[in-house]
């Protein structure tokens, strides 16, 4: 993932690409499927969830630019 320079607040923000975001979700769909522990199973919907999110603004059309995890 490249990243953006500095902003005002020290922290360096992220830049994602899609692909980057694609990869993201699965990861996340492959980590929480990992997931056997039952206290951690509301974590691992939340995971599957974000996935799922994630593919579906990709596969929409709806993120069609590299996004700045500052900007969400």
């Amino acid at each position: 993932m490249s990243q953006a320079t500095n902003d005002p607040t020290g922290h360096q923000p992220r830049m994602l690409t899609l692909a980057d975001l694609n990869e993201l979700a699965g990861r996340l769909a492959e980590q929480a499927d990992s997931i056997e522990n039952l206290a951690a199973r509301a974590m691992a919907d939340d995971m599957r969830l974000a996935a799922r999110l994630i593919s579906a603004l990709l596969r929409t059309g709806v993120v069609q630019k590299t996004v700045t995890i500052a900007e969400i």
